[in-house]
């Protein structure tokens, strides 16, 4: 467990000595300062997990996975909460270097689209050495669709809360609970599932943020946040 949290806090220190060293004077918010974060975080759990189950249940009905055991005892349980802490630290470390440092420090300089598209490409990047992220194009285009999500969501609220939680459950659903891959690394899980299909319907090793199903879950969702910023555009005419 010791070995599991190590890496994102040094990555997390690291952004933190980035800050320190060449952003002392920097105009722009990292986005923890929220005095909507508790609701912010759990509006964007709740989002990770209804993306994450459409995926879960649309790779189900087209015959991509059957559920063959429901795994829940006291050691089940404990692996659940160690992992469920562990996707906590993924996505505060990934989304403080990714939305937070990187997508603010481009909008400062160049705008804020062309902030959105950088981060979510280096936050694709952070992932090329992943187990089976070439098995098809679908995973890395699949993670930088996620960047974009995750984006839109911390430049709607200007908040890291929503995007953490967003991050958070699309992880823990994915491996913990539904018995995918996450990001081609097993995890312990509550369903134990057996794939079969072609990897772009079932994701392969990658999990199913590598199928097109999880790219359908992520084009909703960065459709709901695009739908809510031209409301808003709308409202203020």
């Amino acid at each position: 467990f010791i070995l599991m949290i190590s890496q994102p806090v040094a990555f997390l220190i690291a952004v933190w000595l980035l800050l320190l060293m060449f952003d002392k004077k920097r105009t722009w918010k990292l986005g923890f300062a929220d005095k909507r974060a508790g609701l912010h975080f759990i509006y964007g759990m709740l989002m990770g997990a209804i993306l994450m189950s459409l995926a879960f249940l649309l790779i189900w009905l087209t015959g991509g996975l059957t559920p063959t055991h429901l795994i829940w005892n006291i050691d089940s349980a404990g692996a659940l909460v160690m992992w469920f802490i562990f996707f906590a630290f993924v996505s505060l470390n990934e989304e403080t270097a990714a939305r937070g440092y990187l997508q603010g420090l481009f909008k400062s300089r160049i705008g804020v689209s062309t902030a959105i598209i950088g981060s979510s490409l280096v936050f694709a990047a952070m992932h090329l050495g992943n187990s089976g992220i070439f098995s098809s194009p679908i995973p890395l285009l699949n993670l930088f669709l996620a960047g974009v999500l995750m984006a839109l969501a911390r430049e709607r609220t200007g908040s890291l809360w929503y995007p953490m939680g967003i991050h958070l459950t699309w992880n823990f659903f994915q491996g913990n609970l539904y018995g995918f891959a996450v990001s081609g690394k097993n995890t312990p899980t509550l369903i134990e599932i057996d794939t079969h299909g072609p990897d772009w319907l079932t994701g392969g090793i990658f999990g199913a943020e590598g199928s097109l199903f999880g790219l359908l879950g992520l084009v909703v969702g960065i459709a709901y946040f695009l739908f809510l910023h031209r409301n808003q555009e709308h409202t203020s005419r």
